[in-house]
């Protein structure tokens, strides 16, 4: 049967890069939404809805209040059931949302995914998925500026783009766009190499991050056609969630031999981390990995999955599970079974599913340098064989991140949670 639900393409990237790709797409049945940012600090978010009727391109302006450090929040409440009015419209088949860069893009994707819309007048309650399905993120990348955001130890703050509660970086925006993405637009600007027809060091970092995912290599000065735009977009998103936390690291399966200076460092171990040693470690890993993720076992928290994500020069770590190991019998049965399966593969005796399991991507060409650093921060035997009595008095600089466990952890796969919209008022 056809799927008779409207799609919406959701465009990530820089707002002065994303917003021509956004308005290629302007045609008859396509509505754009348009979140503007220039007035923030005001408290005030403009929304734009471009409609086309015809030839015609018309667009409505709405002013939204949002207080100081809660622009993205108002901006998710706005969305949710503007996203339901519009696809109830007839003449609407298709929605182009230009995704602000202050909206984690996974984040957005999982709410759309599970939210549940209730009180809007002329519509009945339920799942916003009755209405919408996400066809594909589509995300644009500059070129000339992408390493260096990626690298990048800025917040978004600091880059002039306001709005959101949570303080993030420049870097984890940037690498987000294009792990999350379906289709890339790779921007060439005009300074870039006239005889490559793409970025070879950019493209070794997109096969490893984003394998198998369509890429437009287009010049900034050139408007694309809006039929290859579409041709990069699959009937249905095909880019899977972020892996959660116990899933394969590197499931997507991309090339794992290094290309331009460009590849994974795969770290796996069986023993936990000296808290000081790692943190001490920190800078040493950051220096040269555009991303950093996965699970990590600290030895004064022994019953908590902590997980690392980094991008550029910032890095989150924070409780986000606990090993099955540290459960009851009753919290272990009630485990999926693929975890329970994956941890039965490497059960130890003494210390049950606990591991350290990361990967890293490495650019400076010097991956044996950040192993050893890693090597380095581990437990040694004889502090291995001292056991948790010796453990707990160790100093633990990671200790206000993982006092209680975070259920809710950006990047790990663990969902938002369904919002529950009352909105009675109707109209744009």
């Amino acid at each position: 049967m056809t799927d008779q639900r409207t799609p919406v393409v959701l465009v990530c990237g820089w707002q002065e890069d994303a917003s021509p790709i956004a308005r290629a797409f302007q045609r008859e049945g396509t509505s754009i939404v348009h979140y503007d940012l220039a007035e923030v600090k005001t408290g005030v978010v403009c929304r734009a809805l471009t409609t086309t009727d015809g030839v015609r391109h018309r667009t409505r302006t709405t002013l939204l209040a949002a207080a100081p450090g809660q622009a993205s929040d108002a901006i998710r409440e706005d969305v949710l059931p503007l996203l339901r009015r519009l696809a109830s419209r007839s003449r609407v088949g298709r929605i182009i949302l230009l995704v602000p860069p202050l909206l984690d893009i996974e984040d957005l994707r999982q709410v759309i995914s599970t939210s549940a819309i209730t009180g809007m007048l002329g519509h009945r309650d339920g799942p916003l998925l009755d209405d919408v399905r996400i066809q594909a993120v589509l995300s644009v990348l500059g070129t000339s500026t992408w390493f260096a955001d990626a690298t990048s130890a800025e917040t978004l703050a600091e880059r002039g783009i306001d709005g959101s509660s949570h303080e993030r970086s420049v870097a984890s925006t940037v690498t987000n766009w294009a792990r999350a993405a379906d289709g890339i637009i790779a921007l060439r600007d005009s300074q870039g190499d006239p005889a490559l027809d793409h970025d070879p060091r950019l493209a070794a970092v997109l096969d490893r991050i984003a394998p198998g995912i369509p890429i437009a290599w287009q010049g900034s000065d050139l408007l694309p056609d809006p039929r290859d735009l579409l041709a990069l977009l699959p009937a249905d998103a095909t880019s899977p969630a972020f892996p959660g936390i116990h899933d394969p690291l590197l499931a997507s399966r991309p090339p794992l031999e290094a290309d331009h200076g460009i590849g994974w460092l795969e770290f796996d171990a069986a023993r936990p981390f000296h808290p000081q040693r790692l943190h001490e470690a920190l800078d040493l890993i950051l220096d040269g990995t555009i991303h950093a993720r996965g699970r990590v076992w600290l030895a004064t928290a022994p019953d908590a999955v902590l997980w690392l994500d980094a991008a550029g020069g910032g890095l989150t770590i924070s409780a986000a599970d606990r090993w099955l190991s540290a459960m009851s019998a009753d919290e272990h049965d009630a485990q999926p079974p693929e975890r329970t399966a994956m941890a039965a593969a490497r059960w130890n005796p003494g210390h049950g599913d606990r591991h350290t399991a990361l990967v890293l991507l490495v650019h400076d060409g010097h991956p044996e340098r950040i192993r050893g650093a890693l090597e380095d921060a581990l437990l040694t035997d004889p502090e291995l064989a001292a056991g948790h009595e010796l453990w707990r008095t160790w100093e633990d600089p990671f200790g206000e991140w993982h006092e209680d466990p975070c259920a809710d952890f950006p990047g790990t796969g663990a969902h938002m949670g369904a919002i529950d919209i009352d909105t009675r008022k109707e109209g744009d």
